[in-house]
């Protein structure tokens, strides 16, 4: 008999909260938007991050929300999502944070793409600093008595940065951040993050310290710089191998038509170091420079006023599409990995990402219980698109895809039967082309001596899903 999909019954409310929508669905959480009211027509919006019911009894997953909530609790900087509340009603533990209106830098850089664009140096260059600011407080952070608390991000993305409709940059998701005294622990010898924007010595079992949050930054300068993904490969054990011994190309090598300012590059390549020792010490000292370095890059000082017009151009490009928020699933033991929104047309191979979420997971009756992580940032639409594209350079024009997507689905052990919509379609490594829909499609993956797997795929772009299989008990 299949399984079918269960998607949680909407609320009503959470806590005190009115539920108006469900923002996003992921393995482990929901996202939803809601709203707080009180006297004399008191009234705000809020987010809020709820475990999903059937999860609630699970102690490692209670305690990792809460780490997350306790972090930003204390955290409070403009450059950094806010946390108002922690709760817990009759189903779950729940956190409240901020209601923000824009768009991820993953889902603009990801639009620029798409029509040949890519963000202006004095916006990559205020965007980092920005969110070096925030990282920076972050890193700085201590407890009540004072004792450093030794935070690491570890998953600072184009996923993770936010842009406002006012021009904000906001850092999000500190869900798998390392403190000196998180209670949920990371198992011995695994590495947290997304494979692409991890520094190479979390590949050696090196304990995190602020400077692979440095190595980040520098991955999301270099990206913007030259509106191509640095280490996009085909496979995660390529990756890793860029990461750790292929040459990083200065931008200027792989945009040349970009005149991008040769201090500008020696901070990228700097942050890039492979040595830990020749990186910015500190978050605070990459936007330092970088703050120097936007007097000539920017001489009008708008540079905020263009990151908003960004946000609301994309913004209304997304409302268009019903694009309302992408999620990301990021640590380790996770059996689900969906990436893609980066590949080319099926004229060329397929060069998927391992560590980019773009269909959302839906939780079934099938899917193992897994950490989470379900990414904040919320792409809220606008009414009209603005005409100006001041802040945006050409490059070569690239298609935004043909109304056939590839869908690559791979599993760890390989050789898994693969069912699509219910009927057999091969066996894993398998590769294929779909329509283009934005409707979901169920994908089960089974094999003798381990536990079933199932899943919903959006193929509304390029997907390609890997499956690390339990042994059955």
């Amino acid at each position: 008999m299949r399984v079918l999909p269960v998607v949680p019954q909407l609320p009503t409310r959470i806590g005190d909260l009115r539920v108006i929508a469900r923002l996003g669905c992921g393995g482990m959480a929901e996202v939803f938007l809601a709203r707080r009211t009180g006297i004399e027509g008191f009234d705000r919006r809020v987010v809020v991050k709820r475990m999903l019911p059937h999860l609630a009894h699970d102690h490692g997953l209670s305690l990792a929300m809460l780490d997350e909530g306790r972090v930003l609790a204390r955290l409070s900087h403009p450059n950094v999502v806010a946390v108002e509340e922690i709760g817990h009603d009759e189903s779950a533990y729940f956190l409240v944070m901020e209601y923000l209106r824009g768009a991820a830098l993953s889902a603009i850089e990801r639009e620029l793409r798409a029509h040949g664009r890519r963000v202006d140096p004095a916006i990559a260059a205020h965007v980092v600093a920005e969110v070096a600011a925030g990282l920076h407080a972050a890193h700085e952070l201590t407890d009540a008595s004072g004792r450093a608390l030794e935070l690491v991000h570890r998953d600072v993305t184009p996923h993770n940065v936010f842009l406002t409709l006012h021009g904000e940059v906001k850092l999000l998701d500190f869900g798998i951040a390392h403190f000196a005294d998180r209670s949920s622990r990371t198992n011995t010898g695994v590495a947290k993050g997304k494979f692409a924007y991890m520094a190479p010595e979390q590949f050696e079992g090196a304990p995190p310290d602020r400077r692979v949050d440095v190595f980040a930054l520098g991955v999301v300068l270099h990206e913007m710089l030259t509106g191509q993904r640095l280490f996009a490969r085909s496979t995660e054990a390529e990756i890793v191998r860029a990461v750790v011994d292929e040459e990083v190309p200065r931008p200027s090598e792989i945009a040349p038509d970009a005149r991008i300012p040769r201090a500008l590059e020696d901070v990228c390549m700097r942050a890039l170091a492979r040595d830990p020792d020749e990186r910015f010490e500190t978050a605070a000292a990459i936007r330092a420079v970088l703050r120097a370095e936007l007097r000539s890059l920017d001489p009008s000082q708008d540079v905020r006023d263009r990151i908003a017009e960004l946000a609301r151009t994309y913004a209304a490009e997304a409302g268009d599409r019903q694009a309302m928020v992408r999620e990301t699933a990021t640590l380790p033991e996770v059996p689900w990995t969906v990436r893609g929104g980066d590949d080319p047309p099926p004229s060329t191979p397929p060069k998927s990402d391992p560590e980019t979420t773009r269909a959302p997971l839906r939780p079934t009756r099938a899917l193992q219980r897994v950490p989470w992580i379900l990414t904040g940032g919320l792409v809220i639409t606008m009414a009209a698109m603005l005409a100006n594209s001041a802040p945006l350079v050409p490059i070569p024009t690239v298609s935004s895809g043909p109304p056939r997507v590839p869908i690559t689905i791979e599993s760890v052990p390989s050789g898994a039967q693969v069912r699509i919509g219910g009927f057999v379609r091969g066996a894993t490594p398998l590769r294929f082309d779909a329509s283009r829909e934005t409707v979901a499609i169920s994908v089960t993956l089974s094999r003798d001596g381990y536990v079933t797997s199932e899943a919903e795929v959006v193929p509304d772009h390029a997907v390609s899903l890997r499956v690390h299989l339990s042994r059955a008990p």
